[in-house]
C-alpha cells in the first residue's frame, strides 16, 4: 500500500502588509506541534492588526486570507504526516472545531459585510438594483427576528426610517456614539452599508 505524500510545502502567500506582524518561522516538514501553533498566533496577530491598527498600516482581508490559507495548510500537513491508521490527538479535533468557528465568524461578520458593501455602491440610490442586506457586527440579518428592522433595499428607505428604526440600525454597527441628528445619523447608516448618493 502506498503511503500517501504530504501536501505542498507550507509557506507564506505573500508577507503581510502590516511591518509589525512578525512572520512565523518557517515549519518544518513534517510540521510540530510548534509550527502548528506559530500557524495559529500568526493568523491571531493578523487579526488584532485589523481590528486595532489604523486601516491604512494595519493588516487588509487579503492578509487575513493568507493567514487562513496558510494556518490550514500547516494543520493539513500535520495531520498528513500522522499517516492514514494513526488516530489525532484530542486537541486536532477541537483545533478543527476551532478553527472552522473562527473562519464562519470572520466570514459572517467581516468579509460578508464588506463584499455587499461594495456591491451596494455600486448600485447608485437602490431604486433600480436594490442594496445588500448589511449584517449587524455580530453577523445578525437586521431583518429577521429579534430585530425585523426594515430592509435598506435603497436610499429612499434610509430617508423613512423612523426614529427608532434609525438608532437600532446605528447602534447595532457599533456606531459610537450615535450622531446627533436624524439627518446625520441617516447619512453614517448610508455610508455604513456602502450607499452612495
Amino acid at each position: 500500500m502506498a503511503v500517501p505524500s504530504n501536501p505542498p510545502h507550507a509557506a507564506l502567500l505573500e508577507p503581510p502588509r502590516d511591518g509589525l506582524v512578525p512572520i512565523p518561522a518557517e515549519p518544518t516538514s513534517p510540521p510540530t506541534v510548534g509550527d502548528v501553533i506559530g500557524a495559529i498566533r500568526y493568523r491571531q496577530d493578523v487579526d488584532v492588526s485589523i481590528s486595532q491598527r489604523h486601516p491604512d498600516l494595519g493588516c487588509d482581508l487579503n492578509d487575513r486570507y493568507n493567514g487562513v490559507i496558510y494556518e490550514h495548510t500547516v494543520i493539513a500537513q500535520a495531520a498528513a504526516a500522522t499517516g492514514p491508521q494513526a488516530v489525532a490527538p484530542p486537541w486536532v479535533a477541537q483545533l478543527q472545531i476551532d478553527i472552522m468557528n473562527g473562519t464562519r465568524q470572520v466570514l459572517r461578520t467581516e468579509i460578508l459585510p464588506e463584499l455587499r458593501r461594495q456591491t451596494n455602491h455600486t448600485r447608485g440610490t437602490g431604486n433600480i438594483m436594490p442594496f445588500a442586506i448589511i449584517p449587524f457586527t455580530n453577523g445578525d440579518d437586521p431583518t429577521l427576528p429579534p430585530h425585523n428592522l426594515p430592509p435598506l433595499y435603497s436610499i429612499g428607505v434610509i430617508e423613512g426610517l423612523n426614529e427608532h428604526d434609525l438608532a437600532t440600525y446605528l447602534t447595532h454597527y457599533d456606531v459610537v456614539p450615535i450622531p446627533a441628528g436624524a439627518a446625520a445619523g441617516r447619512e453614517a447608516l448610508k455610508r455604513l452599508i456602502g450607499a452612495s448618493d
